[in-house]
């Protein structure tokens, strides 16, 4: 799992910011002084998975960021690992990049990759079996004149299975995938992992939060109901993210939120992938389109689908989650993921403006942030400032 996230000078974050995240205290409660202050913040989660997966081909070229710097801490099998990057994005281009593991108070080096120099240390070459040292050092020669492509990335995407001692590379580069940054007001968002098994807690938690919905059921849509909902060129966009998915999945079983609707797709090709909408069952409307119901009650549909999932190790990163969520609702709601994150071991990360919910009595002092804006981006964590556990931290903020 991810310990900790640490970067600096990219955007309005001028100084070190570090995100801490705790297995005991897997909600992380982000409340900004004053609005617009989460976008760069959120940006970070964005950025480390998008250079994961595409390398910096995907990432735009800033004016003035020649050296952002990025560390993260990741603890495997009871060892911790460090992996630094530091990245010219004015260029481009990927100036230094190591990895790690981390012994009582110091680093013992994997490798090391600095401008066009790569060095794989004796510890990590050790670990290499048969031919796949000389394999790696191959893959190596080519990366060392291509600075926008990772060597982590590398070391997942190639086979080394008959060197069992690496196995803590696919943990690691698990936890960089299974990052995930959600805000609804994108145009485009895919999720996966959501099976039919999550169904029956989905409405438990429906129930929980006194929703009016008692169903949800499925119905399959053909093409052209498809294009008659978005209109010509939305649609364009849905089948280019639909290409996308069978391009890089064997099997598409995923919802792809698209300008504010829902839809899942089932398949493992283009010839035979289904389309499918959400039909909602409430006692007072009887049955609906997931597509047709108000913006607050989707987003608040979408969050339940998208944490109550069954599955382990996501950091899930949600920006102004209770933006169209009442107040009651949203309590309701911590106090539900609360319980599930006791079974499931994710981290939440989520930013809110809502100033009622920033109270002890709802979240533990060590979940809860306040980022703040002076020269440079600050996060600054409740319980270093030394509050006592029984004050009414809204008092405090506000006054």
């Amino acid at each position: 799992m991810i310990k900790s996230i640490e970067i600096n000078n990219y955007k309005s974050i001028r100084e070190k910011i570090t995100i801490t995240l705790d297995s005991n205290h897997p909600r992380n409660f982000i409340l900004p002084v004053k609005p617009g202050l989460t976008k760069d913040f959120m940006e970070i989660f964005v950025l480390i998975k998008t250079i994961y997966q595409f390398g910096l081909r995907r990432i735009p070229r800033l004016d003035h960021h020649e050296h952002v710097s990025l560390q993260i801490i990741f603890e495997v099998n009871q060892k911790s690992y460090i992996y630094k990057l530091i990245l010219n994005l004015t260029k481009g281009e990927i100036d230094l990049e190591s990895l790690s593991e981390i012994k009582s108070h110091s680093e013992i080096n994997l490798f090391h990759r600095e401008m066009f120099q790569i060095d794989i240390e004796s510890t990590l070459s050790k670990r290499f079996k048969g031919i796949d040292l000389d394999r790696f050092k191959t893959y190596l020669y080519d990366l060392r004149y291509e600075r926008r492509e990772l060597i982590l990335s590398k070391l997942h995407v190639k086979d080394f299975s008959e060197s069992s001692k690496l196995d803590f590379f696919d943990e690691i580069t698990k936890d960089l995938m299974n990052i995930e940054s959600i805000n609804l007001d994108q145009h485009v968002l895919i999720f996966e992992d959501i099976k039919t098994k999550q169904y029956e807690k989905v409405l438990e938690v429906i129930k929980y939060l006194e929703l009016p919905i008692h169903n949800i059921l499925f119905k399959e849509v053909d093409l052209d109901d498809l294009r008659s909902d978005l209109n010509r060129h939305r649609y364009d966009d849905l089948m280019d993210e639909v290409r996308n998915l069978v391009t890089n999945s064997k099997e598409i079983n995923h919802y792809i939120w698209i300008y504010q609707h829902l839809y899942r797709i089932k398949g493992t090709n283009l010839n035979d992938l289904r389309f499918y909408t959400l039909n909602i069952e409430s006692n007072m409307q009887g049955m609906s389109d997931f597509n047709q119901l108000s913006l607050d009650l989707k987003e608040l549909l979408i969050y339940i689908f998208v944490v109550f999932r069954y599955v382990n190790s996501k950091t899930i990163c949600i920006e102004n989650m209770t933006k169209h969520i009442p107040y009651n609702v949203a309590k309701k709601l911590l106090i539900q993921i609360k319980k599930h994150l006791e079974v499931y071991k994710n981290q939440i990360i989520f930013t809110s403006m809502d100033y009622l919910l920033f109270d002890q009595g709802i979240l533990d002092q060590k979940e809860l942030y306040i980022l703040d804006y002076d020269q440079t981006l600050k996060l600054n964590s409740i319980s270093e400032l030394g509050i006592r556990k029984d004050k009414k931290l809204i008092n405090l903020f506000t006054d």
